[in-house]
């Protein structure tokens, strides 16, 4: 009776626990808890080197592409210099240090100027560009590739000056970016940033090669009132894009744009426009010139073909 007292009071609890046997499965219960606890651990430690991983790869990604950025921006001031220091030699060449012969280049580019519409003298420039979605677009299968589209007013050089003169590719560029479209569909690798920095451009706002690598060369006249509808067919059936010069006919200045291609549905010619976009109705060009700044009428009367 007394084993059965003492046994009783020991609780059947501390029997169990001091059984060899019965106390196994407690102590497997309890391992497999702290190693849940422990696995949760070396997780998180896994989560936290992740995001160390993840953080270092961006950093090392950024840190790459603002080497990259750094190596253009100086090859790009390389190459700026080596152009200013050509520039130098061939106006002492031109001018032979005389100031009067300066003068008149600064005062061709005036002279060009008049040709030229500046669009930041306009005061409704907004209003005109908003327009722009508002006027019909041409079907695909009559715009041409965008790859070789360049807008006058792209941040690369749009704020930059044209050769050694003072006005700058957003205002007074559609010449030379029409001519760096026209270089790039045929087969150059220049760009209206870098053309407008070559010596053709100089002191000169409006200028047109007689050729230019890879083999392209001028074919038509420059002068204004040459403009035959059918060779600028022949040309843009042949692949060969047009840059034409819309006149104001009741205001001063003009624009030039690109030919690319016509609609026959509609009966319009198809333009990439440096100022106003890619693929738009020739019409559409010849209303905003017309209606930007002074409201005029407009004619096209000057063509430059390349091949």
């Amino acid at each position: 009776m007394q084993s059965y007292y003492d046994y009783d009071q020991q609780g059947i609890l501390e029997i169990v626990l001091l059984n060899e046997t019965l106390k196994k499965p407690f102590e497997q219960t309890d391992y497999i808890e702290q190693s849940g606890i422990k696995v949760g651990e070396v997780l998180d430690e896994i989560k936290i080197t992740q995001q160390k991983l993840l953080k270092d790869q961006q950093e090392l990604k950024d840190s790459h592409e603002k080497s990259v950025e750094l190596k253009e921006k100086l090859e790009e001031e390389k190459y700026g210099l080596e152009l200013t220091a050509n520039q130098k030699e061939t106006l002492l060449a031109q001018t032979k240090n005389e100031e009067q012969k300066y003068q008149d280049l600064l005062a061709r580019v005036e002279q060009q100027k008049l040709e030229l519409f500046n669009f930041s003298s306009a005061s409704n420039l907004t209003e005109i560009s908003d327009s722009v979605k508002n006027y019909p677009t041409p079907p695909s299968k009559y715009q041409a590739s965008t790859s070789w589209y360049f807008s006058q007013k792209d941040s690369r050089w749009g704020g930059k000056r044209i050769g050694n003169s003072s006005s700058l590719m957003k205002d007074y560029g559609c010449a030379v970016t029409s001519v760096a479209m026209v270089f790039r569909k045929n087969g150059s690798s220049t760009d209206p940033g870098k053309l407008s920095k070559e010596k053709i451009f100089y002191y000169d706002l409006i200028k047109w090669p007689a050729s230019w690598s890879p083999r392209i060369s001028l074919s038509s006249s420059v002068s204004h009132g040459n403009i035959s509808w059918s060779k600028i067919d022949d040309s843009i059936d042949d692949g060969d894009p047009v840059i034409v010069y819309i006149k104001k006919t009741n205001g001063r200045g003009g624009h030039y744009i690109v030919i690319t291609g016509y609609d026959k549905e509609k009966k319009d010619y198809v333009v990439h426009d440096p100022y106003f976009g890619a693929n738009l109705y020739l019409g559409t060009s010849k209303a905003l010139i017309g209606k930007i700044g002074t409201d005029s009428k407009v004619s096209i009367d000057q063509m430059i073909i390349y091949k």
